[in-house]
């Protein structure tokens, strides 16, 4: 499901939905992050992975969870491309309207 650079893994058994899993690892990343150490490359050791414990809803909530914030992300994806768009057209307006002025047309 996920794996860090020294290969920790984590996998699903039958009770928890594999999406919720990595939405669960996503919110908690400052948090895993703040259990890192090592002087040059900064690592979750398996102790501490070992000693990790979160709390999970029954599995049709962990769905119903998965499927809002997909939805949810869905949405966000496409307002930002929308504003990245309207950028790139806001971008090409002063060459747009210099070409119009100097062909004659404003």
């Amino acid at each position: 499901m996920a794996t860090s650079q020294d290969f920790v893994n984590w996998v699903c058994g039958p009770e928890l939905h594999p999406p919720f899993l990595a939405y669960l690892l996503r919110g908690s990343r400052a948090y895993v992050r703040s259990l890192s150490s090592g002087a040059i490359h900064q690592t979750v050791y398996m102790p501490t992975v070992e000693s990790l414990f979160v709390s999970v809803p029954p599995l049709a909530k962990q769905r119903e969870i998965s499927e809002a914030l997909s939805e949810q992300l869905a949405t966000v994806e496409r307002a930002r491309a929308a504003a990245e768009a309207r950028l790139e057209a806001i971008d090409a307006l002063p060459a747009a309207l210099l070409r119009r002025a100097f062909r004659g047309d404003l």
